[in-house]
């Protein structure tokens, strides 16, 4: 038995928040497993129209429960895992080259969980298109060489992480902290779990204007 591949094309959702003519700020947000860009879109929704916010959705949806009920969006598995990062890849670069994402003086890529792991491959294969990268609530990939990250990413970027997150114990919390610190990061707490703070977000925003 071999394996076989094929190429195809798929048609990619995501959300958009603002009206692009009258923002100054891009925002591209990478949501976690298991969520839609409809449900993360909920962090964004709030944010005054300084901002563009562009929120891609994973290529691989599935229910999240059993073969029923709500349903989630993955980035990738470990099933031919190479190959979704490829199509990733593909898929964030003729995003960002359709929404001429070029045209904003100041871009920012936000990776939330299973996201943030495929923000750093984005900058990894694409340097200099961001001016700032948060990372929220994930530890780096193993697949990912940590020295290739400094090379790569931008000048100001945040790693933020709730103290009560349940994925991390305190010990592989404060390794994750210790990977970030060492690439120049500003680390950043919260009294939270495994979510987006909506209002230490925006307050992260602010020192971007």
């Amino acid at each position: 038995m071999e394996n076989q591949y094929i190429k195809i094309e798929k048609t990619a959702r995501y959300i958009t928040i603002g009206n692009k003519d009258l923002a100054n700020i891009l925002i591209i947000a990478l949501h976690g497993y298991g969520q839609l860009a409809t449900f993360f879109s909920r962090n964004f929704n709030e944010l005054d129209k300084n901002y563009y916010i562009i929120i891609p959705e994973g290529l691989h949806r599935f229910y999240n429960s059993g073969t029923s009920g709500r349903v989630g969006a993955s980035w990738m598995t470990k099933e031919d895992r190479l190959i979704d990062i490829e199509d990733n890849m593909n898929f964030l670069n003729k995003l960002y080259e359709s929404e001429e994402c070029h045209l904003f003086k100041t871009k920012i890529l936000i990776g939330f969980s299973q996201g943030a792991s495929t923000g750093l491959r984005w900058l990894m294969h694409k340097p200099s298109l961001f001016q700032s990268y948060i990372s929220w609530g994930s530890s780096i990939s193993d697949d990912i060489e940590f020295e290739s990250i400094k090379d790569v990413i931008p000048d100001k970027n945040f790693f933020v992480i709730g103290r009560k997150d349940p994925y991390f114990s305190d010990l592989q919390k404060q390794m994750v902290i210790d990977q970030y610190f060492d690439l120049g990061f500003e680390i950043i707490h919260f009294e939270g779990e495994h979510k987006i703070d909506k209002a230490l977000l925006n307050t992260i925003l602010k020192t971007f204007k």
